[in-house]
């Protein structure tokens, strides 16, 4: 039976290492390990070139040379006759290659080491099927296209996200109907800052500690890379892998000791993919999915993940455009506070636009802004009643003019303080509009 490559694919996911045998012109064999074997197309397949070895020295002398990959599910072992046909350091296989020696490199923490030179493209010649290494032999078919029900699944998911009628319950009930549905059963979504280039912690599903809030440089991690090249990025085999959060705390200096909130994460992931969330050609954010067991996210797994992060990104979109459109005037009631213990000692720092109460870190950047405004106002006048126009009306929160995102970051400040469990508040009073909740009395003595 004739074997073709696209039914290895998953043979080429980096689950399990591959190798390369080469001969020199005068007989000499050599086998190396490869980090990543790619599927160019029915006909091609590349490698990695990093290191000035006898691998490459030997393709010089004589192009031929056998790969060969492993099933990562039974084990079982194909070797590809080759023929080295050129080199190439840049275009579409070496962007989408480098990238993946990026995701390698982001957790080794061996940036320079890692970096790919450039990629060798092979004919493929003929592909055998070694005999004898395991009695489970999986029927061999083409890569398997969207059935029915899984048509049917994307449906269902589809049309109860279209429900929901604000971006907080997006967010909560997205996860939630991508555990029941699909079965993952960890995951975190993250909105982009594009001023500062980092990602914000919106809503997270499966661990202890949400992690509202916590954020992630581009370029940092796998997520970092999902939001740096804007594509599905993912990682299989991770027992020699450091997880994302200790990386970038060992990358952190002694001298850099600003507040940071803990990315929620799995101790030991075994597996991690993270997708970009995209509408009418604009990033908005990155949704990551990790799992204890080692799971390949193979093309079905990718068709469901690309297809949930473009409804998201739709639906981002939308209700912020409702959110931005809507032109509601606010009724401003006067409350007087109560005399009241315990005393909240609320510090903001300008220059850093941090947030602290009772000298706990609780958030940075415009929702700070936002926040030390409304406590401010409320301080001043008993003023508890606010509305999203007035805040987009305030010249003092420098609110960007294109696009403000103040719907997601009052989500954000609001889970924010729900989180640190705060005497602090924030709740929906109507459309647009919502209520300041303080249950103490507010000392600014130390603030600005």
């Amino acid at each position: 039976m004739s074997i073709k490559l696209a039914q290895l694919d998953c043979c080429f996911e980096g689950v399990i290492p591959s190798t390369i045998a080469t001969c020199s012109q005068d007989g000499t064999p050599n086998a190396s390990y490869l980090s990543h074997v790619y599927r160019v197309d029915e006909k091609h397949v590349a490698t990695s070139f990093q290191f000035f070895n006898r691998t490459r020295a030997n393709l010089m002398e004589n192009p031929y040379a056998a790969i060969r990959v492993r099933h990562p599910v039974n084990l079982q072992s194909y070797r590809l006759r080759t023929k080295y046909v050129r080199s190439e350091d840049q275009g579409p296989v070496f962007d989408q290659m480098s990238v993946k020696m990026d995701v390698i490199a982001a957790y080794e923490g061996m940036g320079s080491i890692f970096k790919l030179k450039a990629v060798d493209i092979y004919e493929v010649l003929e592909i055998e099927q070694e005999e004898g290494e395991t009695d489970y032999h999986p029927p061999m078919t083409d890569c398997p296209s969207e059935s029915r029900e899984d048509l049917e699944l994307l449906r269902v998911i589809s049309d109860k996200m279209n429900q929901v009628m604000s971006l907080e319950e997006l967010f909560d009930q997205s996860m939630q109907l991508l555990n029941r549905y699909l079965g993952w059963t960890h995951m975190i979504l993250l909105l982009a800052d594009e001023d500062e280039k980092l990602l914000v912690t919106h809503a997270s599903f499966g661990y202890a500690v949400g992690g509202v809030g916590a954020e992630v440089k581009w370029g940092e991690g796998l997520i970092g890379l999902c939001a740096e090249h804007r594509r599905l990025l993912q990682v299989n085999a991770m027992a020699e892998v450091f997880r994302y959060a200790k990386a970038v705390k060992l990358g952190v200096s002694s001298e850099a000791l600003t507040p940071r909130i803990p990315l929620p994460g799995l101790t030991n992931p075994a597996s991690q993919v993270a997708a970009p969330i995209k509408a009418h050609g604009e990033f908005i954010g990155v949704l990551a999915v990790e799992s204890e067991t080692k799971r390949n996210w193979g093309p079905r797994d990718q068709l469901f993940l690309s297809t949930i992060t473009n409804m998201l990104g739709v639906g981002i979109s939308a209700l912020e455009a409702k959110g931005r459109a809507m032109k509601v005037a606010s009724q401003q009631d006067s409350h007087t506070l109560k005399e009241q213990n315990p005393i909240l000692r609320v510090r903001y720092v300008p220059g850093d636009d941090f947030i602290f109460v009772n000298d706990q870190y609780l958030i940075k950047n415009i929702p700070a802004r936002i926040l030390w405004y409304l406590l401010q106002t409320f301080s001043k006048s008993g003023r508890s009643e606010f509305s999203n126009m007035e805040l987009r009306a305030e010249k003092s929160l420098n609110l960007p003019e294109i696009k403000d995102n103040l719907e997601t970051r009052l989500i954000l400040l609001r889970k924010r303080l729900e989180e640190q469990a705060s005497a602090i508040r924030l709740v929906s009073s109507g459309r647009g509009k919502f209520r300041l909740e303080v249950s103490g009395r507010l000392d600014f003595s130390s603030g600005e």
